[in-house]
């Protein structure tokens, strides 16, 4: 069964390749800081620039920066942080668009609609994860987990947030890799900017550092957002259809996969390697099965035979 599975996902990297090489993160960490940071600041003005051209005017890119400053203008609304204050157990929910974002909740939730189908590079994608250090026995092992991945938060969605480095390992801008484009991705030592290497759909790699925490949590009221000992959600918001996603994430970054067995968070720290898998529905999926040099009608017959 792994070996079947291993084909589907693509061949792994060869064991000298596995692991992120260790960086030196002296003033490194807080550039980082600084970049996660400014990206995850209100901006009014883009807003209503992205907000005025409508949803389908936009790219995919942009669609994914709207929801951000959406999602930051939750936050920063009289009833945004407040969710994290209060008991929701009771009556109010917190589910109520409107509370949050009053005139821009259908925008938002067309928005979240449109990013979240089908044919968006940012929907949750078929995964194979390993926990703990990659790498670290001699003999391949089956993945602990497999299912639909997607972040947890709203705000990222199936995509991984990533900060870019230059040849001396410095971060210089922050981007969203959605896992449509992702093959696999291989971390390094739990820090709070994760050295990884990521595997493209495009044949390339890069050593990136992927951010700990929610960007938001640098705006957060509440210490314990900003240390990386916990996670929460807040600004929840009622999805149709439903979905196992429904609130922004603060503090730190888990990631959701959605199997036969159940729903499971994942905390960045404790992933050591995921693997993105061949979907016979995913439009790209020839172009896909050939980048990994297979053959995409026999790549079709395992999975439908299988199930």
């Amino acid at each position: 069964m792994f070996e079947w599975l291993k084909g589907l996902f693509g061949a792994a990297p060869p064991p000298d390749d596995v692991a992120a090489p260790a960086l030196e993160i002296p003033e490194t960490g807080q550039r980082a800081m600084a970049l996660q940071e400014a990206y995850w600041t209100p901006n009014e003005d883009e807003l209503d620039a992205l907000a005025a051209r409508g949803v389908e005017a936009l790219s995919w890119q942009d669609r994914l920066r709207l929801n951000h400053l959406l999602g930051l203008a939750a936050w920063e609304s009289d009833a945004g942080w407040a969710d994290l204050s209060q008991d929701l157990a009771g009556g109010d929910d917190g589910r109520d668009t409107a509370r949050l974002l009053g005139e821009r909740a259908g925008l938002y939730e067309a928005l979240l609609a449109r990013l979240m189908g089908p044919d968006s590079p940012y929907r949750p994608r078929r995964c194979m994860v390993w926990k703990g250090e990659p790498g670290s026995t001699a003999e391949p092992r089956p993945p602990e987990v497999m299912g639909m991945l997607s972040n947890a938060s709203l705000s990222h969605l199936g995509c991984l947030e990533i900060l870019r480095l230059d040849a001396a390992g410095e971060p210089t801008s922050i981007h969203f890799i959605g896992l449509d484009d992702v093959r696999g991705v291989v971390f390094g030592a739990p820090t709070l900017f994760r050295a990884a290497r990521l595997f493209l759909e495009d044949d390339t790699d890069a050593i990136v550092f992927l951010p700990l925490l929610y960007g938001v949590s640098w705006r957060s009221p509440h210490g314990h957002d900003r240390d990386g000992t916990v996670t929460r959600f807040g600004c929840h918001v009622t999805l149709d259809p439903p979905s196992p996603l429904s609130g922004l994430g603060v503090g730190h970054q888990d990631m959701l996969l959605k199997s036969e067995e159940g729903t499971t968070l994942l905390g960045y720290a404790a992933i050591g390697e995921i693997m993105v898998a061949l979907e016979v529905e995913d439009l790209r999926f020839e172009e896909k099965c050939r980048g990994r040099g297979l053959e995409p009608e026999q790549v079709r017959a395992v999975i439908l035979k299988k199930g």
